[in-house]
């Protein structure tokens, strides 16, 4: 009895000897094999991923950052010296988001209606007409263009504005009140068939209105 329960103890261990190691199944930092595939997943999937575990859209670049949403822009002129006749003719950003593409089109009001009174054809008409390409402009941007000569007739000019964001129309007046200029302008979107959107409206104190106590624009 004592020699066959000796050969079974033997056979025992001779099984366990001859069974094959098994390499380790962690990484240096002591993980399973299992968590590793699952923080590798996890590292993987984590830009597409919310913490909740349910997917998330992945971000891309906001319309309003393309086309430039409500932001406009819209021109002043800057008088360093009110009794000056040259004011310098200041581009200025509004909004939140760069303007692509802007170009801009000043119509001189007065010069307009005096050749439509002369019967002159559309080409005379928008004769006087000035053009200027813009390009981009970035949030809150200002940027000088040009100096120009004033003589004591006021001035009035409508700006037509062009760009990604689509149309908008500045009105600028400037007239001269004693020895100073002021300014009014305002600034519309246009958006037919809709009703034209004001944005913005500047009145210098002192700028002469009219009866019912508005500019006339």
């Amino acid at each position: 009895m004592a020699n066959k329960l000796l050969g079974v103890f033997l056979f025992l261990i001779l099984c366990a000897c001859s069974t094959p190691l098994t390499a380790p199944t962690t990484d240096v930092r002591g993980a399973s094999a299992g968590e590793t595939e699952r923080l590798n997943t996890i590292f993987a999937d984590s830009w597409t991923t919310s913490t909740g575990g349910k997917p998330a859209e992945r971000k891309k670049p906001g319309a309003s950052s393309i086309t430039g949403s409500a932001s406009f822009a819209y021109i002043i002129p800057t008088f360093f010296d009110p009794t000056h006749n040259t004011p310098m003719l200041t581009l200025v950003h509004q909004g939140e988001y760069p303007l692509y593409d802007l170009t801009v089109r000043i119509l001189d009001m007065d010069t307009f209606e005096k050749r439509a009174r002369q019967n002159n054809s559309d080409s005379d008409k928008l004769r006087e007409e000035v053009q200027m390409s813009v390009s981009n402009i970035a949030p809150n941007q200002t940027s000088l263009l040009k100096t120009v000569q004033l003589d004591s007739d006021p001035l009035r000019w409508n700006l037509f504005f062009s760009a990604r964001t689509g149309f908008f129309t500045e009105l600028l007046r400037v007239r001269r009140v004693g020895n100073e200029w002021k300014t009014a302008l305002k600034v519309i979107r246009t958006r037919p068939p809709r009703k034209d959107q004001v944005l913005l409206e500047r009145i210098d104190s002192g700028y002469p209105l009219g009866k019912d106590g508005q500019v006339d624009w």
